[in-house]
Formats: structure tokens, C-alpha cells, sequence
């Protein structure tokens, strides 16, 4: 019997895997399907046409890729006929846009485009071929030799803009390291990696074929084994199952947890916005001159922390604010153990910690974060956790908002980067199973396929664990955008109020979750790696979010996404305009907001007109700030999130002004675009 993703290796790749390294032989089977579907064509047979697209999605990629070819070079091709009938039969069939979009972009290459996509191609086929040729031989050391010239080219194509052959070439990275072909030799992080890639190239072109159907599988399926985070999953190892229960519910129980710290900040994928190395956006905690005492901001049992000296720390164990445990600051991220509480309440707790250097990055201005005589700043991060079994199933709790509280309602704080009444959840976090990814904690989660509802008890020190005994349906993310989520997660309502589910954990088939009502609570949005990482926090708006209803046995999608828009406020003085920078948010297709956007921050350009009229009066592009706009204008480092305050002469004193904000290509977002504001 074929394993659950033995499709990498059949006919599915092997179709669309010869876009570019057509063989010669007069009865391919892609001239079979353009004879078969010319023969449709000339009889006016659109069904048969349809029927042949759905029967065979792959061979009509090919040739909706080659006559798209043929038509961008010659409008007035032989070929158009057949594009426009194919295309038709796609969109009629499969619902999706590739056909228009990946014309328009063969129809935007320029010359040097085109000799540089020429190029790429006469390194592809012989790659391609080499691949494909070892697909029955498995040689290990054939897809090794080849896993940097296909990473080379994805990366390539995908600059380029060529996004159905970077999908491809990032689709054949991930199976080079895939255990199907690689078995014990596999790096399922890397294949996770790349199948995140193939996946997101598909999505900005709107292919969505049985490939991009089974990719989204595999990259769900190797996410749940732990494969986001390297090392995480081991090849082999059987995937876990998701249709309904495994076993029977286990009894209620109260099962005792044992206190573990955490070895990494990235040993678990946690749904919090600060769970990466980018500590310059921690949770800080400041001290001044040496003898100065800081307490922890967010949990006001953790002892102290005196600076003795210019490079020591200590907590002050016994309250005489002399400092006694010295807390080990070694330059570099490290777990940090002390005992909190007192008398039967103490018990032990961790977080990372570090200090900034001289030679930090902030919002991509270079600043010096380094400890000086006058102040010490220790950047911390949530690094206590419990673990325990239930039945045979490990457990973790982590203190994600580092209050010592286990399980606890979801803290919300005031930081950086927050348009006006916004605010940063911070919510704890639980691993069910041996897997490296975290789900939100919530007060009914499902274990081994059944539902319970938990209790931490002690502190932490316990946790009770009941059947629940709930109806179930389905939540499915419908993420519009060339980005994917790494974490949605909503909340329930009424009796489900403290109940929190991550969508992006069900990938194509959606979580399973209790019956009623849920909205929006927190996802985030990440690209790149380590300090090269862009990043957005997605909140639900003020008022007035949207909110999806759960059946029993039915699945409900939940629709977040493009299209993009910005939301702004601006001022009129006489003849004189202001943006204001601070408000530039920008908001998805159900009105959810992208805040604190990391080393992505907005940069719109604006017009304004008379209302009413279609004459644009003047434009003008916001500025952000550097280093020198920092010091020479008195602003603080808050104003680094958002563009600086644009201020413009319209030359007009008379009637209201309408004002428009564009950006057409952002990081994160593709183009993002407001409406016509009054």
C-alpha cells in the first residue's frame, strides 16, 4: 500500500514536471491532450472541453503555460484561439485565475527579461532531467548533488517573477529532501520549507490544482510532525492522523506536571509575536546606574534584579535589594532559572534572556543596544514550561505571557507599533504530542482525536483533564495572499469564551472545533529568517469583526486576506494636507488589522483631488524614518513603526479634498490600495 504522500513520486509530479523538458516523440501525452482538446475546440464542445481540463489539470498547465507563451510573443497568434478556449475550460473547471495571471505576466517581459529567463531555463532542463531521471533509482547522492542548483533556481525564478516554474523548482527542492525519496536521509525542515514556498507561489499565481491540494497536505502533515522547526521531525516517523478519534476518550483525571525549561527560543513554535531571536522586540526590562533594582513588569512574584556591577546582575532572593543569585549574562540568548513565590507557593520558573550589542538592527537602522554605565537592558522572552502524560499522550504547558501563570486568560499590552486602541495579546501556549509546534492554550483541546476540557490546578503543580463531551464541525482558513499565515487563531464565545484554535494547524481540511460561534483573536504573518525577518501581527478591528458559526458536522471557511487596504487619518489646513503616519494601518478583506509590521513598515505614496473629481491635484510619497530623521527631528523610536507624517501643499483653499494612499508592491501584502477617503 502507497504511504500518504507516495503521490511525490507518481504521475501527479511526473505530468507537470516536463513543462520545459518536452520530449520528441510524436505521441506524447501532451500533444495526445492539445488533439484531443483542438478536436473539442473545433466542434464547439465546451463539456468536452471542460471534462478534459478536470480529467487531465496538468497536461492543460503545460499548455496553458505554452500557448500563453505563444500569445504574449504575437497577439495575433494561431494560438489565441486556443489559449482563450483552454483558459476558459480551466476557469469553468477549476474556478481559479492562473490562466489570466500567468498571461499577464509573459505579457510584462521585457528583453532583458526574457534573455534572462531564457538563461534560468537552460539550467532548469538538465536539472529537471537529472531529477526526474532518479526518480525509480532513489540514488540519494543524485538529489543531494542537485538540492543546490534547484534551490538556486527556485530562489531565481521567483525574483524574476516567474511564479509557476519557482513553484515547481521549490516543489522539487522539497521532495530532494523529502524521506519518500531521501528515506532515513531526509530533512524534513527543508522539505517543509520548500513546500511552504511551492505553496505561496501557487497561491500569488491562483493555481489551485490536485499538486497545490497535495502540497498543502504534506506541508500540514510535516508541520504537525514538528518539521517548521529544524530537527523537529525525524523521517520515518508516522504522521498523525486527524479524521476523528484514534481511541476510546481516556477518564477524567488529574495528571501531575513536572517543571521543564525550555532549551532555545525556537525549540517550540509558539503562538506568540515575539517567539523568534529578534529580541530587540522582547519584553525589556531596564535597569540605570550600578545598585539601581528593577522588578519584573509582568510578574510581580519573580524576585528583583539588582545591577551590582557594570556587567552584574543578581536577584535579590531575600529582599535586601543587595543581590544575591547572579544571573548569567553571557552575550548570547540564555534560559534563565529562578525559584518564584514564597513559602508552599514558591516554585520554579525560567525566561531567556540577553543584552544588546553595539552594532543592533532596529526597524533596519543600525543603533547601539549595548549596556553602558548609565543603563542595562535585559530583553526577555517566556522560557518556563510543565510537562506531563495523559494517558499516552506528553503534554506541555508554557508560560508564554511570563506572569507564572499557567493556562491563564490571555494578557494584552500597550507595545510599539499599535495604531490607537490597539493592543498585543500575549497568550500561553500548549504542545499536545511530541510535535516542535505549540497551539494556543485553551480550556478545550482535542487529544489523541477527543475532546477535553482542562483545568490547571496549583499552579501548575497539576492539570485536570475531563471529557468534554461537545458536538464538533470544522474551521477552515481561506487565506487570500502571497504570504500564509504561521499562526490564526480564534476564540469562541458564550460558554466557549476561553476556547482558542489555530486554523493554520488543519492546513487544507480544517481544525476540528467545538459547535457555536468564533471570532478573530490573534494570527501573525512571517517571512525570511532570523534578523532578515519580516513580520506582521494580525488583530481583529476595534468593533464590528467578523465572526464565523459552527454546525455539527460542517465545515465553515473563514475568509481573511486580500485584497489590502489602508486605512489612514489626514488634516486640512487651509491649502495644507497631513497625513498622519501613526494611523497608516493596513487592513484585509474582513477588516482585520496588520499591525506592528517589522522590517516592512509602510511606505504609501499619496494622491489627493477635489471631491467628486477624477483630476489628481498632486502626489507625493510618505517618508520613513532613519537614524538622522531620529536625532535632527525629536522623534522617539516609537515613530520607526509606521511612516513618518506627510505634509503637502495642495494649491487649493476651496471644497473638500478626497485622499488616496498606494502602495504598490509591499513585502508582506503585494499591492495595497485605500479607497478614494473624504
Amino acid at each position: 500500500m502507497k504511504s500518504a504522500h507516495a503521490w511525490i513520486v507518481t504521475g501527479l509530479f511526473l505530468a507537470s514536471a516536463f513543462t520545459l523538458a518536452r520530449a520528441g516523440a510524436a505521441q506524447d501525452p501532451d500533444d495526445v491532450f492539445r488533439t484531443q482538446f483542438l478536436k473539442a475546440l473545433e466542434g464547439a464542445q465546451k463539456p468536452e472541453q471542460q471534462k478534459l481540463v478536470k480529467q487531465d489539470p496538468l497536461l492543460a498547465e503545460l499548455w496553458i503555460v505554452r500557448s500563453a507563451e505563444s500569445v504574449a510573443e504575437d497577439p495575433g497568434s494561431k494560438d489565441k484561439a486556443f489559449y482563450d478556449a483552454l483558459a476558459e475550460a480551466w476557469k469553468g473547471a477549476w474556478k481559479c485565475e492562473f490562466p489570466e495571471r500567468e498571461l499577464k505576466y509573459l505579457q510584462g517581459l521585457d528583453a532583458a527579461k526574457k534573455k534572462t529567463r531564457a538563461e534560468l531555463f537552460g539550467r532548469w532542463k538538465p536539472a529537471l532531467r537529472e531529477f526526474t531521471g532518479n526518480l525509480e533509482k532513489k540514488d540519494g547522492m543524485v538529489f543531494a548533488n542537485l538540492v543546490d542548483e534547484v534551490d538556486a533556481l527556485s530562489g531565481a525564478f521567483d525574483s524574476e517573477g516567474d511564479l509557476y516554474h519557482a513553484s515547481e523548482a521549490y516543489r522539487t527542492f522539497a521532495m530532494c529532501y523529502d524521506e519518500t525519496l531521501r528515506g532515513a536521509a531526509g530533512d524534513l525542515h527543508r522539505a517543509w520549507i520548500g513546500y511552504g514556498h511551492a505553496i505561496e507561489m501557487r497561491d500569488k499565481l491562483d493555481l489551485k490544482d490536485p499538486v497545490y491540494d497535495e502540497l498543502t497536505k504534506r506541508y500540514a502533515a510535516l508541520g504537525a510532525r514538528g518539521a517548521g522547526e529544524k530537527g523537529g521531525a525525524t523521517p520515518g516517523a508516522v504522521e498523525p492522523k486527524q479524521d476523528g478519534p484514534k481511541n476510546a476518550p481516556v477518564p477524567a483525571s488529574v495528571i501531575p506536571m513536572t517543571f521543564d525549561m525550555l532549551t532555545s527560543p525556537d525549540a517550540i513554535t509558539r503562538p506568540i509575536y515575539g517567539c523568534d531571536e529578534i529580541y530587540e522586540m522582547w519584553n525589556g526590562l531596564g535597569l540605570q546606574i550600578k545598585g539601581t533594582v528593577a522588578t519584573f513588569p509582568t510578574n510581580t512574584e519573580c524576585p528583583p534584579i539588582v545591577r551590582t556591577g557594570s556587567s552584574d546582575l543578581r536577584f535579590d532572593t531575600d529582599g535586601d535589594k543587595q543581590g544575591d543569585e547572579k544571573i548569567p549574562m553571557t552575550g548570547n540568548i540564555a534560559p534563565v532559572r529562578v525559584p518564584i513565590g514564597q513559602g508552599e507557593k514558591q516554585r520554579p520558573w525560567a525566561f531567556f534572556a540577553v543584552s544588546g550589542t553595539q552594532q543592533d538592527s532596529f526597524q533596519g537602522i543600525q543603533v547601539n543596544l549595548a549596556p553602558d554605565d548609565r543603563q542595562y537592558q535585559i530583553y526577555t522572552l517566556g522560557a518556563a514550561s510543565m510537562i506531563g502524560t495523559f494517558g499516552t499522550t506528553s503534554l506541555r504547558m508554557v508560560d508564554d505571557s511570563l506572569d507564572g501563570i499557567y493556562g491563564n486568560e490571555p494578557q494584552r499590552f500597550g507595545t510599539q507599533g499599535m495604531t490607537d486602541g490597539e493592543y498585543e495579546p500575549w497568550l500561553d501556549s500548549i504542545v499536545v504530542g511530541s510535535g516542535k509546534r505549540a497551539r494556543p492554550w485553551s480550556g478545550i483541546q482535542e487529544i489523541d482525536g477527543n475532546f477535553y476540557r482542562l483545568e490547571v490546578q496549583e499552579r501548575g503543580a497539576k492539570l485536570a483533564i475531563s471529557p468534554a463531551g461537545v458536538d464538533t464541525g470544522v474551521l477552515k482558513l481561506d487565506f487570500k495572499g502571497s504570504i500564509r499565515p504561521t499562526y490564526l487563531v480564534v476564540v469562541g464565545s458564550s460558554e466557549l469564551k476561553d476556547c482558542y484554535f489555530d486554523l493554520v494547524e488543519g492546513g487544507a481540511k480544517g481544525v476540528r472545533v467545538p459547535t457555536g460561534n468564533y471570532s478573530l483573536f490573534y494570527g501573525e504573518l512571517r517571512k525570511g529568517k532570523k534578523k532578515q525577518m519580516q513580520k506582521a501581527l494580525i488583530l481583529p478591528p476595534a468593533s464590528n469583526g467578523p465572526s464565523w458559526s459552527v454546525r455539527k458536522g460542517e465545515t465553515t471557511t473563514v475568509t481573511l486576506g486580500a485584497p489590502f487596504v489602508f486605512d489612514f487619518r489626514y488634516e486640512v489646513n487651509g491649502s495644507k494636507l497631513k497625513v498622519i503616519g501613526k494611523s497608516v494601518v493596513v487592513l484585509g478583506s474582513a477588516g482585520e488589522h496588520y499591525e506592528r509590521l517589522w522590517n516592512c513598515v509602510s511606505r504609501p505614496e499619496i494622491a489627493w483631488r477635489k471631491k467628486g473629481s477624477r483630476a489628481t491635484l498632486g502626489d507625493s510619497k510618505m517618508p520613513v524614518a532613519d537614524y538622522s530623521t531620529i536625532e535632527n527631528k525629536d522623534l522617539s523610536w516609537p515613530a520607526v513603526w509606521f511612516p513618518l507624517d506627510l505634509e503637502a501643499d495642495t494649491k487649493d483653499k476651496g471644497g473638500g479634498l478626497e485622499v488616496q494612499l498606494v502602495q504598490k508592491k509591499h513585502d508582506l501584502f503585494g499591492k495595497v490600495e485605500s479607497p478614494w477617503k473624504e
